[in-house]
């Protein structure tokens, strides 16, 4: 009997040890370790425990950090189209039959030649009539100035006449003075009976003659000086006359110089040095007034030896275009070319039609010998300008240097359009076609101040732009603005709310700041508010 309970206690004993065996296999048996925190996943992938029940494993996560590098580049792709450096469509302002078209498709033309002329009698006529009206209008003014001369002339007359007047007058005041003094002497010689009374009488009557005279002289003098004022007046008129008709003589001649110009509208020049694109009229065929709306294009002028890439880029770009920016730049017409240059010119505002900037690039089109001798004439305009020595010498060269300078430039603010820098399959130095179509890359790199994430640092959700924070070893759900990107770099700002005036808040944007750790990718895996391991990861 105890044999057998001996025997049954230690089958027992065997199977309890057997059950805690199993039971210790599978529930007892510690979990692994955990990742370190320090530990990268270098998948990029978030680690989670494989034998660890959902609810007690924390994942990981890759992150990084906004970099702020002077030397990073941002580039911008987008199509762009080649367009002639100038380019202008000739039409006519005046309408008439087509006379000569000298020039065609593909000649060279310089500045002023002719392109095309037109057959207008009656603007031809109007200018000889005009012309006829000048000659006129100078012989009125020669008959005013003759009269003018006569009326001079009279005038030295009645000057001559006033100055005889006046002699007469001092003759007859000395009669009249004499003879009342001798009257004044018979009277007292009458008072003394020396003499009779009729003498006395006589006396008086030649001395009352005398003073008559005096009076008549007077007189003479005053209606001298009354002519002398009326040829003033006569020689006031005459010189008016001719001040009129000598604006009558400037007035014709304006007259004449708008016939002229009128004319000249039948006859067509170049603007500048180019080549004939397009001609449409041949000599022979009827114009219209370009100001009737009515016309076309007659002759197409371009300018090639110089071109302008011309390409519309987003406008999250503007803030961050100069004309310190790279461009580089490949046609579909020339495969494996690239031509690098720098941003000519940017439009400062975004086209409301299509929210783009217009981007310019201002290229030499032509070989390095052409390119030499560009620079050349340019410098030697230049450097004439020092070397003279008369004022009137040194204004000619300035205006033919801002001349040549000028019309090498589309405005004065313009550097003087470079050659580009060639690189790829080049078997010779290739020529820019207007019309061309291709890419432009711009290589921003305005960053030394702020700071950029990667791109795959930035996902949506519900339609906005969000980063995925990690602070105190939490997820959190960042809001942003999507500044810039190319892909693979982008520049964000931070979306934040901040109180107004009205108790209420508005949101505003700030920059990175650099210490901010960020989940670089597989954002959606990793929920907001929950905590979250990290693997930092340069990038």
């Amino acid at each position: 009997m105890a044999n057998a309970r001996v025997l049954f206690g230690l089958v027992a004993v065997a199977a309890v040890s057997v059950t805690a065996g199993l039971v210790g296999g599978r529930w007892l048996s510690p979990k692994p370790a955990p990742i370190p925190h320090h530990v990268a996943d270098t998948t990029g992938e978030s680690s989670l425990d494989a034998e660890s029940e959902p609810g007690d494993a924390i994942p990981v996560a890759t992150t990084i950090r906004p970099k702020c590098d002077p030397n990073l580049t941002v580039t911008v792709h987008n199509i762009a189209g080649v367009e002639a450096f100038f380019q202008s469509e000739m039409r006519a302002r005046a309408s008439g039959i087509v006379r000569a078209v000298p020039k065609n498709i593909g000649d060279h033309v310089e500045a002023g030649e002719l392109l095309l002329s037109l057959d207008v009698p009656d603007l031809e006529q109007d200018v000889s009539q005009r012309e006829s009206l000048i000659a006129q209008r100078r012989e009125e003014v020669r008959v005013a100035e003759s009269k003018l001369g006569d009326v001079q002339a009279a005038r030295e007359v009645v000057a001559a006449t006033i100055r005889m007047r006046k002699t007469e007058v001092e003759s007859a005041r000395a009669t009249a003075d004499l003879r009342r003094k001798r009257l004044d002497r018979f009277r007292t010689l009458a008072g003394r009976e020396a003499v009779t009374p009729d003498v006395v009488e006589e006396q008086e009557r030649d001395y009352q003659a005398s003073a008559a005279t005096l009076a008549g002289a007077l007189v003479a003098v005053e209606k001298a000086e009354a002519d002398a004022r009326s040829a003033d007046a006569a020689i006031a008129t005459a010189r008016a006359d001719i001040a009129l008709k000598q604006s009558m003589v400037r007035v014709a001649e304006r007259d004449y110089d708008r016939a002229v110009a009128l004319a000249d509208y039948a006859r067509i020049r170049a603007p500048f040095t180019g080549i004939i694109v397009r001609r449409n009229v041949d000599p022979g065929d009827f114009v219209q007034n370009a100001t009737t709306g009515a016309s076309e294009t007659l002759i197409s002028i371009a300018r090639t030896d110089l071109v302008t890439v011309v390409a519309k880029l987003p406008e999250n770009i503007a803030a961050f275009v100069s004309r310190d920016t790279d461009v580089t730049m490949e046609f579909d017409d020339l495969p494996g070319v690239t031509f690098s240059a720098r941003v000519s010119r940017f439009s400062p505002a975004v086209q409301t039609s299509d929210r783009t900037i217009r981007v310019e690039v201002d290229l030499f089109n032509g070989s390095s010998a052409d390119h030499q001798k560009f620079v050349g004439r340019s410098i030697a305009a230049s450097v004439a300008t020092l070397a003279t020595h008369g004022p009137m010498t040194l204004t000619n060269l300035l205006a033919a240097s801002d001349s040549l300078t000028r019309v090498n430039r589309k405005s004065v603010s313009d550097r003087f359009p470079s050659k580009p820098i060639i690189s790829g399959n080049v078997n010779r130095e290739p020529r820019l076609i207007p019309g061309m179509v291709g890419s432009v890359t711009l290589h921003l790199q305005r960053f030394a101040e702020a700071f950029v994430v990667p791109a795959t640092a930035v996902y949506s959700r519900g339609g906005k732009n969000y980063l995925l924070e990690v602070r105190a070893g939490v997820a959190h759900q960042v809001p942003v603005v999507v500044q810039l990107t190319d892909g693979k770099t982008a520049k964000v700002a931070v979306v934040t709310k901040v109180p107004d005036s009205r108790g209420g808040s508005r949101e505003v944007l700030r920059d990175l700041t650099g210490n901010e750790e960020l989940v670089a990718n597989r954002q959606l895996e990793f929920p907001p508010g929950k905590p979250l391991k990290t693997a930092p990861k340069d990038w």
